[in-house]
């Protein structure tokens, strides 16, 4: 009988161990680098980190500068099936882009605000 409850601890230990972890709302899901000014021309302004709290709500961009242009530097596996829009306003409502990674995003006259849209 103690071997029965030692091989299914054994089991039940190896199952749990195996698991992948438990998800949070700070995940990365994507990091984009922003820019004031065209082209995505050095200096940068820093960057936005989109987390798992942050999906499917509009987040603004930084408010200290102008944003002229964007640069998608990582979307994460976590964000399969996810869409990343840019917008000129900083309320998610003007101008809406479908942005992609690995190249730089200029088509706005400057961008406010992003939404990454997961189903």
């Amino acid at each position: 009988m103690h071997f029965t409850t030692i091989v299914a601890s054994i089991a039940a230990l190896a199952m749990g161990a195996s698991a992948a972890p438990a998800s949070g709302p700070y995940d990365p899901f994507a990091q984009v680098r922003l820019y004031p000014q065209s082209d995505c021309e050095q200096p940068n302004v820093g960057y936005v980190s989109v987390r798992r709290s942050g999906i499917n709500k509009c987040g603004r961009l930084d408010g200290t500068y102008t944003i002229k242009s964007l640069n998608i530097e990582q979307i994460t596996e976590n964000a399969k099936g996810c869409t990343l829009y840019t917008f000129s306003d900083v309320s998610c409502k003007e101008d809406r882009q479908e942005v992609s990674v690995g190249s730089c995003h200029t088509g706005a006259k400057q961008y406010g605000s992003y939404l990454l849209s997961c189903k």
